[in-house]
């Protein structure tokens, strides 16, 4: 399994909406879902400080999600920027395959 981790630090008064975008059925899942090699997404809040994310994104193998991207970019990118406005920060945590 290939799995890509990202943390967000949200703008304060945009919570409804990233949780919208970013959670296991919201925005983002639903665009990688097109692609047959998407597992899952799972959307983490950190209950120390509200405003801190973390995404970690499951697919097949890193190939899967390398084709998703050939074939879905120029939604990729627009989602992107719309995602943009909700978030202070936006950390690529990094991408990792499973042991085992």
């Amino acid at each position: 399994m290939y799995t890509i981790i990202w943390e967000y630090l949200i703008e304060e008064d945009r919570t409804r909406e990233f949780e919208a975008m970013y959670g296991p059925r919201g925005t983002w899942a639903q665009l990688f879902a097109k692609h047959p090699g998407f597992v899952e997404t799972v959307l983490l809040c950190d209950p120390v400080r509200p405003q801190r994310y973390a995404t970690i994104d499951r697919w097949r193998q890193e190939s899967d999600f390398k084709a998703f991207l050939q074939l879905w970019k120029a939604d990729y990118e627009r989602i992107d920027l719309e995602a943009a406005e909700l978030t202070k920060s936006e950390i690529r945590v990094g991408a990792f395959e499973t042991v085992g």
